[in-house]
C-alpha cells in the first residue's frame, strides 16, 4: 500500500511560530509516541578522510556487530572499512564498470544498487570469485535510483529514486519522490511505491524559515534546480533502536525521518559547509551513525555520529 507522507495540520502550525533552532525539527503526527532525535549534526565525532579511489563514495552499509561497507559511482568494488580507524581495510569486485549507487549487506550477501535501477546480488562476497547475478527491476535510468537499505520486517529491499517517481507515463506522482520495495522473497519488486514523499511539505519546511540555505537560493536563481529538484533522495537507511527510515539528500541538504507509518516525524537541516554532498547513510547496531560524502574537488569522507 502507498503511504503518502504528510504531517497535517499540526506540523503547519509549529512551522508558522518557527520556534525551532534553524537545522532542526518538525513535528510527528504520532503526538502519544513522539520522536526523538539524539545526534548533533553541526558536530561529527569523527571526520574520516577517504583514499583518492573513494573521491565519489555513494553508497554505505552497516552490517554485522561493526562492519561498514561502501561503494563508489564507478567501479563495480565493495570496499570494506575498519570502523576504529575509517581506513579501508579490503576490497571485493563483483563485476565491470557502472553507476553502482547503493549497498547493502544481509549476512555473506552484498546487494548493489545501479542508478538505472538493476539490482546485483553477490553472494559470498569475501570469496575471489562470488556469484553474482544481475536483477533488471522495471526502474529505468529516468528514475535514477540511488539509496538502498534492507528492510528486516518486510524481508525486502527498499529503492529510493532521485529522479522520475512512477514507472508509467500517466500515474498522477508528481509532487513527489517514489521509495520501491524489492521483495526478497520471491525477488520481485512492487510497482507500487512503498512510500511517497510529498514535496509540499518539505518546501513547507523550508519556507518556515527553519532552513536558510544559500546554496539552494542561489542554485534556484542560476536554474542550476528546480522546485521538483530541491529534494531529490540520495541514500537512506533503518534506525536500528526505532526502526524509522533515515532519508538524506544531497540537493536540499536535509535529513528526513519517516516512522513505518509513513508519516514524517523529523526534518533535520545538514550544514553545507560540514557536508559537500552527502550519499550514503548507515546507522550500526549501538546507533551510532555514518554519513559519506563525496569529494567533490577533495577527497570523499565519513562522518561519524554516536548517539546521545
Amino acid at each position: 500500500m502507498t503511504l503518502y507522507l504528510k504531517t497535517g495540520l499540526l506540523m503547519f502550525a509549529l512551522l508558522s511560530c518557527n520556534l525551532a533552532p534553524k537545522n532542526a525539527f518538525i513535528s510527528s503526527q504520532d503526538v502519544d509516541n513522539p520522536f526523538t532525535f539524539t545526534y548533533h549534526l553541526d558536530n561529527p565525532d569523527t571526520v574520516w578522510q577517504m583514499p583518492a579511489e573513494l573521491v565519489e563514495i555513494s553508497g554505505l552499509s552497516c552490517f554485522g556487530d561493526s562492519g561498514i561497507a561502501a561503494v563508489q559511482d564507478e567501479d563495480a568494488r565493495i570496499y570494506l572499512l575498519d570502523t576504529a580507524s575509517g581506513k579501508v581495510t579490503s576490497t571485493y569486485n563483483f563485476g565491470d564498470k557502472g553507476d553502482f549507487e547503493g549497498i547493502a549487506i544481509i549476512d555473506s550477501v552484498a546487494w548493489v544498487l545501479e542508478s538505472n535501477g538493476n539490482l546485483y546480488r553477490v553472494e559470498n562476497f569475501k570469496h575471489p570469485h562470488p556469484a553474482v547475478t544481475k536483477f533488471k527491476t522495471p526502474l529505468t535510468a529516468a528514475n535514477n535510483a540511488e539509496g538502498l537499505a534492507y528492510d528486516k520486517e518486510t524481508n525486502a529491499l527498499l529503492i529510493a529514486c532521485k529522479g522520475k517517481p512512477g514507472l508509467k507515463k500517466g500515474e498522477k506522482y508528481e509532487g513527489f519522490k517514489a521509495i520501491y520495495s524489492f521483495r526478497l522473497d520471491d525477488q520481485k519488486m512492487d510497482a507500487t511505491p512503498r512510500f511517497l514523499i510529498d514535496l509540499s511539505v518539505i518546501e513547507g519546511f523550508r519556507k518556515s524559515g527553519a532552513i536558510r540555505d544559500f546554496y539552494i537560493r542561489t542554485a534556484k536563481k542560476a536554474g542550476l534546480i528546480s522546485d521538483n529538484l530541491f529534494f531529490e533522495p540520495s541514500g537512506i537507511a533503518f534506525h536500528p533502536h526505532n526502526n524509522h527510515l533515515f532519508v538524506i539528500s544531497h540537493t536540499a541538504k536535509l535529513l528526513l525521518v519517516l516512522n513505518r507509518e509513513g508519516h514524517i516525524v523529523d526534518i533535520r537541516r545538514l550544514n553545507p559547509r560540514l557536508f559537500n554532498q552527502p550519499e550514503g547513510i548507515c546507522c550500526s547496531n549501538d546507533g551510532t551513525l555514518y554519513i559519506s560524502n563525496e569529494g567533490g574537488r577533495g577527497l570523499g569522507n565519513i562522518m561519524k555520529f554516536e548517539t546521545y
